[in-house]
């Protein structure tokens, strides 16, 4: 399997394929075939085709997304030690507090702490 451009008469690339070589379909009058280096998802930059970092970077972005969301969907499962392991955090930090005679944090303060640390 190869990557071939199909351009037009005035070299404007109108489509990208990745085919056999020896099974390339029948394009019309006016365009041809130019076999290519890329990867489908490639950016043609400068006459050189190079990974497409906006893509690569938005699939990052969403594993990153869901990797804190599996996280914090833990902290919430009834089963979990993690759960636990929160509530004992929740309570040792408002004994600190009352020992420091700072005021308590609310369950909610304390889980958007929680929420900001995980990185």
């Amino acid at each position: 399997m190869k990557l071939f451009l199909i351009e037009n008469a005035t070299d404007k690339v109108v489509n990208i394929i990745k085919v056999d070589p020896k099974n390339l379909p029948d394009v019309p009058d006016g365009f041809r075939y130019e076999e290519s280096a890329g990867n489908i998802g490639d950016v043609l930059t400068g006459g050189e085709w190079v990974a497409d970092t906006v893509a690569e970077a938005a699939a990052a972005a969403e594993l990153e997304a869901r990797r804190i969301a599996r996280i914090k969907a833990e902290f919430d499962r009834q089963d979990s030690v993690n759960k636990v392991l929160l509530k004992i955090g929740f309570l040792q930090e408002n004994r600190i507090r009352l020992l420091e005679g700072q005021a308590e944090v609310t369950a909610a303060q304390f889980r958007t702490w929680v929420n900001g640390q995980i990185e």
